[in-house]
């Protein structure tokens, strides 16, 4: 039995800046997938960055399991540094959560930048994630 999942979403991003306005902006996103039995499959991934500093990243897989529900699980990671490349984590949040069959959940996670304490650098992702029948 295999199933359909749509994910229709937005990720926002925020670099604060100390002189003047603080940078942002918004990324909207959709991606779709066929679902087999119990197999895992990467569903989605966004990179995006902001201001010069500031990146976000979104990871997620998707698995159908056997009664028609699909766990969706991952991760959004917020890195603020010199460059839009730094490999310095300053924020991260894991996820996991379940839709159940013909069902649609809406989701919404906020990371800020825990390591520097500036909670004006984020980034927020909010998506709706449907479960379709085939």
């Amino acid at each position: 039995m295999a199933r359909k999942i749509v994910v229709t979403g937005n990720m926002k991003l925020s670099d604060y800046e100390v002189f003047g306005a603080n940078e942002r902006r918004t990324i909207p996103f959709e991606q779709e997938a066929t679902l087999d039995d119990n197999q895992l499959q990467q569903l989605l991934e966004v990179i995006e960055a902001v201001g010069g500093e500031v990146r976000g990243e979104l990871d997620m897989d998707a698995r159908l399991l056997g009664n028609g529900d699909v766990r969706l699980k991952g991760s959004i990671r917020l890195y603020e540094g010199t460059s839009e490349t730094s490999e310095d984590l300053d924020g991260e949040r894991y996820f996991s959560f379940i839709v159940k069959k013909g069902m649609t959940v809406s989701f919404d996670r906020k990371v800020v930048n825990t390591d520097e304490g500036d909670p004006e650098d984020y980034v927020r992702v909010s998506m709706t994630c449907k479960n379709l029948h085939v």
